[in-house]
């Protein structure tokens, strides 16, 4: 039964590899030159979306060229990727959370945005230790939130 539902996320992905694949080896000028030859249009376009592939592995989870002093060193790419990340993740949660509360929350980017200058200001203006600084940021969050509370909870018919 679990494998049943496994089955579709799987074969999703998959199909989303094949065709993007796809894309990348027919926008490629050199595998479109090969189009009288298709065993050698077919190696080509392969070759081009594998090298596309593990271009994305290598500069979003682990590049083998950081790990060769220090394993644990490859794995700067990901650590960026989740730096990048986890705003839109965090922003995506905030809506989320308010759907479930049955709030409709249209305001999610510029919560983001006045999220991030409202960290930037806490970061840049005072010169603190870093779990000060964080709990310095979720304060200046808490206050934001506590300002916009009559709003939030207030529902126009």
């Amino acid at each position: 039964m679990k494998l049943k539902k496994l089955l579709l996320p799987a074969l999703s992905l998959l199909m989303a590899l094949i065709v993007s694949g796809l894309l990348v080896a027919f926008s490629d000028a050199k595998v479109l030159a090969l189009k009288n030859n298709p065993l050698s249009m077919l190696a080509k376009g392969f070759s081009t979306s594998g090298s596309a592939y593990w271009a994305l592995f290598r500069g979003s989870i682990f590049d083998p060229k950081l790990a060769h002093g220090n394993f644990w060193g490859g794995f700067y790419p990901f650590s960026e990727t989740l730096v990048m990340a986890s705003p839109l993740i965090l922003t995506g949660l905030s809506v989320a959370l308010a759907f479930r509360a049955g709030l409709f929350n249209i305001g999610a980017q510029g919560q983001f945005i006045a999220g991030a200058i409202g960290a930037s200001w806490v970061g840049f203006s005072f010169h603190l230790p870093i779990v000060i600084h964080s709990l310095a940021a979720i304060l200046r969050w808490f206050i934001w939130w506590i300002c916009r509370l009559p709003e939030i909870t207030h529902r126009s018919p």
